[in-house]
């Protein structure tokens, strides 16, 4: 009996996994663009992520966040880490004709000629106001007005 209620719990946990990647960035937010508010000087470095996405009321709101802000290189791999700081240049976004598959960020690494991905569709979250946040850090995000 104990081993039904570990496998029933193990496929009540894989449900819900598969329904929360339906809530991935991907598939509430539009029109993601990498630096598209940062002026030219200032593009090689910048990783900020912009949308419009909704809020609690379904308003479109265009929502921003420097994803210096949350991740970090480590030893050449980008990973997730509050105060990241991450110093990768020359970064772009890869965005998937499906929305079932992950946005994705990629960056070069300094002294390599090699690039790091990190996935971004699930590393960010949604708030309430339509803003994205990672950590402590949430970023500007203004209603459109419409």
């Amino acid at each position: 009996m104990k081993f039904f209620h570990i496998i029933a719990s193990l496929a009540i946990i894989v449900i819900a996994a598969a329904e929360g990647e339906k809530h991935g960035l991907q598939y509430k937010c539009t029109s993601f663009d990498l630096n598209k508010y940062v002026d030219a000087p200032m593009k090689r470095n910048a990783t900020v992520l912009s949308a419009d996405c909704p809020d609690v009321n379904n308003r479109r709101v265009n929502a921003t966040l420097d994803l210096h802000q949350c991740i970090v290189n480590n030893h050449g791999v980008l990973q997730w880490r509050d105060k990241g700081n991450h110093n990768g240049y020359q970064c772009a976004l890869d965005i998937p004709p499906n929305k079932k598959d992950p946005i994705s960020m990629r960056c070069y690494m300094p002294g390599s000629s090699d690039t790091s991905q990190i996935d971004i569709s699930n590393g960010i979250i949604l708030l309430p106001n339509g803003a994205f946040g990672c950590y402590e850090n949430i970023g500007p995000s203004n209603v459109f007005p419409w």
